[in-house]
């Protein structure tokens, strides 16, 4: 198979003896005939192929055999006992289930005899399936002496419906029963095997997104939670919410993260946010805006004077979903890495923005199409919330995303993209005391799409739940449960959904441990698990701080730059063009008394050619004056490291 273009000239093997078969132009079979003299009753020729021409390959079977059920003149046949009874056979389906296409290639449905055939035996075969199939069977499948499988092809017509067709035994010959499988079933499908599995990559690029969308919903509204705890639930200091002093309180912000100066004020004002000497003011922020990008931010309790405060928080997530839409089954799981940062602005704002890698897979099988697919995708997702009144929260959440799709049964990766849009509100039902009850409700839409738009799958959820909390000294229990309803183009329908969870909240650290399950339509199901730890910065000068400037160029000049006797070597022009990477990471403390304050600190500075170390402790008198002692180690290529000591006064006017 196919037939031959030309005569071709097969070698068969047969026992000690060697034949040659000639095949002639365009013949699909060829005819040997093969003798048995000198054989008796019982005995076994082994048949096989010799030497093939070039171009000729051995198909399946490559070998057969002829048993010798008697000799001629024998008066009693091998085939039966001494007793006049025939010997016993079983005979099964090799496979318990099988898949074939309408109009598509035939289907190989094998059948096993145990022990093998020492008669010929034919097995007659039923059919059941909602449409007459009958004709595509065989009346029977027979075994000749000696075999111990035997074959039929299962050809489904063009426009037979899809289901699953049944296959028996008929009533069996004498001495031959059922073995273990003694039936089987086809899966016929009446598509093509390629949009099945189009329809499949679809359902995984659904689920793939809802999963994000969830995921991402999870974590930025556990942290919206711990942030807008009920007031006393951690330590901290109220501000108010005007519109006046939120306008004010967001300049401020802007101007600590860019270093633009704002106001004539802001350039003490920076000194005093940043307590670090290395950080610009006045002029030379704005002239150090372009060749320089930096981000400080400090981590302790809230600031007295009402400024937004800067969270940073990550979580880590896995959860775990399958279910079985349309005809479809899926099982699989995605895990997740979520950063965010986000700022509070008064008492009833929240602006923020999470970043999220998410790796899944999924196995799926839909009628005779079943494979493997995965995805790995960055996303981002900015969101806001606010508070209209007291207890009442709303917040709405934006993602895209960005990655990889795969599918087994596809050549490759190809890209991916997600978009989603998400909200929802919290109503406080009732507190007392530390115990409180509330419900919330909040929906999404995502949309997944790959290979440049030609394949898209689409989810959406909506969820009301019913929380009760209980919240003291930091630490926060609470328990969920609630209903919902899924749409889209993986599973649909109403299902419920609960979860627990505990936290902790306290000196600047926020701990929170999640877990959930959702029971949905059919045999749909979710379940998984969050831990997130998030900072919240505060006062400068004040608990905990960090530091961090990335800087390129020629960052430095004017009086500022010549003053800083470490730098100076960095001015020349080669110099200029590399990177620069200064980290501070320092510890403060108030003085009770007064305004004054005492800052502990390490700090690092890393370039193309240098690194340098460096701990120290300064002490604020207050908001113009300030006094530091400072060790340092200067390491450069070649070089044994340097050690020094500096004091340093610090006057502002």
């Amino acid at each position: 198979s196919p037939a031959g273009s030309s005569a071709l000239a097969i070698e068969v093997v047969a026992g000690d003896s060697t034949h040659t078969v000639t095949f002639r132009s365009g013949a699909g079979a060829g005819t040997l005939s093969v003798g048995t003299a000198g054989l008796s009753a019982g005995d076994t020729l082994a048949i096989r192929f010799g030497d093939l021409p070039e171009g000729v390959a051995v198909g399946v079977p490559a070998a057969t055999r002829i048993v010798v059920a008697a000799v001629a003149g024998d008066r009693i046949s091998r085939s039966v006992a001494e007793d006049g009874s025939p010997t016993e056979l079983e005979v099964e389906y090799v496979q318990a289930e099988y898949t074939a296409v309408a109009g598509g290639p035939g289907t190989e449905i094998t059948l096993r005899a145990n022990p093998a055939a020492d008669r010929r035996v034919a097995v007659p075969l039923t059919a059941t399936h909602a449409s007459s199939v009958e004709s595509m069977l065989p009346d029977s499948v027979v075994f000749e002496p000696g075999d111990s499988l035997a074959a039929f092809m299962l050809e489904v017509p063009a426009g037979t419906g899809s289901g699953l067709l049944a296959l028996g035994f008929g009533a069996l010959p004498e001495a031959v029963s059922a073995g273990a499988v003694a039936s089987a079933t086809v899966d016929i499908a009446d598509h093509d095997p390629g949009v099945l599995r189009d329809e499949a990559f679809d359902l995984g690029l659904a689920v793939f997104g809802r999963a994000v969308a969830e995921g991402a919903r999870q974590a930025v509204g556990a942290r919206i939670d711990a942030v807008m705890r009920p007031a006393g639930s951690v330590s901290g200091t109220g501000m108010p919410g005007s519109a006046a002093e939120w306008v004010g309180r967001a300049a401020g912000t802007l101007a600590s993260l860019s270093g633009v100066s704002l106001s004539a004020s802001s350039a003490a004002d920076m000194i005093r946010r940043s307590d670090s000497v290395d950080l610009p003011s006045g002029r030379e922020a704005v002239r150090r805006l372009l060749p320089s990008l930096s981000f400080a931010t400090a981590l302790g309790p809230q600031s007295l004077e009402g400024r937004p405060r800067i969270g940073l928080w990550a979580e880590g997530s896995a959860q775990s979903f399958r279910g079985d839409p349309a005809g479809a089954d899926y099982d699989g799981g995605l895990r997740a890495l979520t950063v965010g940062a986000d700022a509070r602005i008064g008492s009833s704002a929240l602006l923020g923005v999470s970043l999220m890698r998410s790796d899944g897979d999924l196995d799926y099988s839909r009628h005779s199409a079943k494979g493997s697919m995965g995805h790995g995708m960055n996303s981002v997702h900015p969101y806001l919330f606010l508070q209209p009144s007291p207890g009442i929260g709303l917040w709405a959440m934006a993602g895209y995303g960005s990655g990889d799709v795969w599918d087994g049964n596809r050549h490759g990766d190809t890209g991916a993209s997600l978009r989603m849009l998400s909200g929802g509100v919290k109503v406080p039902l009732a507190r007392s005391g530390a115990f409180g009850l509330a419900l919330g409700g909040d929906a999404f839409a995502v949309g997944m799409s790959a290979e440049d738009g030609q394949r898209e799958g689409a989810a959406s959820r909506a969820r009301a739940m019913l929380e009760a909390s209980w919240t003291g000294g930091g630490l926060k229990l609470a328990t969920q449960a609630g209903a919902r309803y899924d749409g889209g183009d993986a599973d649909t329908g109403g299902g419920a959904e609960t979860g627990a969870s505990v936290g902790y909240a306290g000196r600047g650290l926020d701990l929170d441990l999640r877990g959930r399950l959702a029971f949905g339509s059919g045999s749909h199901r979710e379940w998984g698990a969050a831990l997130r730890l998030a900072f919240d910065p505060g006062t400068r000068g004040e608990g905990f701080r960090l530091v961090v400037s990335p800087r390129h160029g020629h960052d430095k000049n004017g009086i500022h730059g010549l003053m800083d006797a470490r730098t100076l070597r960095m001015m020349t022009p080669t110099a200029g063009r590399d990177w620069r990477l200064d980290a501070e990471a320092g510890y403060g403390f108030k003085n009770p008394g007064g305004e004054g304050a005492l800052d502990g600190y390490t700090r690092l500075s890393a370039d193309g050619r240098n690194r340098a170390w460096s701990f120290g402790s300064r002490y604020g008198v207050s908001r113009t004056l300030r006094l530091g002692i400072e060790g340092s180690r200067n390491q450069l290529p070649g070089q044994d490291p340097s050690l020094g000591l500096r004091v340093a006064l610090d006057f502002t006017f």
